[in-house]
């Protein structure tokens, strides 16, 4: 199955943040250290947080501390979960990159291979996901529209 991802006139990847030329009130930069949500992020530029929006959303991208310290940026997906006859709404992170598993990919000697990018982390509830939201990601800062 190939992959299929929209252009723009002049044939780049388009891109669901917005641009700025300024950091907002209120936010952060984050630099971008790989291509885990590419095309909206790249590796070497800078993601504006908010870090006054920390209210978990279904499908918003965040910057999310883990409990070893470490920060990524993840897409949110909210979903429904029953644990010990009570239901509730379990939140899980992915990349925005994710790629579903696929069995059979395999390397010589070694068990299935499983992609970074195929893993995802919960469910977590609100509350707790929300302790380790450092803020939303709104958009990705521009140096060159500064000018």
């Amino acid at each position: 199955m190939e992959s299929y991802m929209a252009e723009s006139l002049h044939g780049e990847a388009l891109r669901a943040l917005t641009m700025f030329d300024h950091v907002p009130v209120g936010c952060i930069l984050q630099l971008v250290v790989d291509d885990d949500s590419a095309p909206h992020l790249r590796a070497g530029e800078f993601a504006i947080v908010d870090t006054t929006d920390t209210e978990p959303q279904h499908g918003e991208v965040f910057l999310v501390r883990w409990s070893n310290g470490r920060t990524s940026i993840q897409q949110l997906l909210a979903r429904s979960h029953t644990y010990d006859g009570r239901s509730f709404v379990g939140f899980w992170t992915c990349c925005l990159n994710f790629e579903p598993y696929r069995p059979g990919k395999t390397r010589p000697g070694l068990v299935t291979e499983i992609s970074h990018r195929s893993m995802a982390d919960g469910p977590r509830t609100a509350d707790v996901i929300q302790r380790s939201l450092i803020g939303r990601v709104i958009g990705f800062y521009s140096a060159s529209r500064a000018n």
